[in-house]
């Protein structure tokens, strides 16, 4: 960039650093902390455009340079879009509550059906009929198991930027390396 204009674009990648983590580390819940988020996105935007337009307005340098400038810069760009389309990604409501729903109907529902299993046929001669009970309450008890384990699976995978979960970024490691 030159040294005219390296202060002023090293001012700008310390800003943009610290206006991307905002974006990604706030949970907008009202419509004012939502307007708050879009600003931030937007600042973030204009100092990318900052850094190409300083690039752009030094002379001494090389066209190829610039250009490598540029396409590395749009690469970032592009990066901190896919990073906040994921942070912005959440499971619809209603698949949420209909996952809910199906964990907690599905024993009940289905209680009629293992009492059948455990009471139907004659097997007096193979003395199926306590196994017959076991695996209906075994596999009543794996499927609301493997339902919740997945329902909170998907619960935790939702925003990898809150901090809450063992598998989300930790930020004090990201910002320690920038330094």
């Amino acid at each position: 960039f030159g040294s005219k204009n390296a202060a002023e674009v090293e001012m700008t990648i310390c800003k943009l650093v610290v206006d991307m983590t905002r974006v990604l580390k706030d949970c907008p819940e009202t419509d004012e902390e939502h307007e708050k988020v879009y600003e931030l996105t937007s600042q973030v935007y204009d100092g990318f455009h900052k850094i190409i337009s300083c690039a752009h307005s030094n002379t001494k340098v090389p066209p190829p340079v610039i250009n490598g400038q540029q396409m590395m810069i749009k690469g970032m760009m592009a990066d901190f879009t896919s990073v906040k389309t994921v942070k912005e990604m959440e499971t619809p409501r209603g698949l949420r509550k209909l996952c809910f729903f199906l964990i907690i109907t599905t024993p009940i529902l289905l209680a009629p059906y293992w009492a059948h299993f455990c009471r139907s046929g004659d097997h007096s001669d193979l003395d199926l009929m306590d196994y017959g009970c076991a695996a209906a309450y075994f596999i009543g008890l794996l499927y609301v198991i493997i339902s919740s384990t997945l329902l909170r699976v998907q619960e935790c995978l939702e925003d990898p930027f809150d901090g809450d979960g063992e598998d989300d970024i930790n930020w004090h490691l990201f910002l320690k390396q920038l330094d």
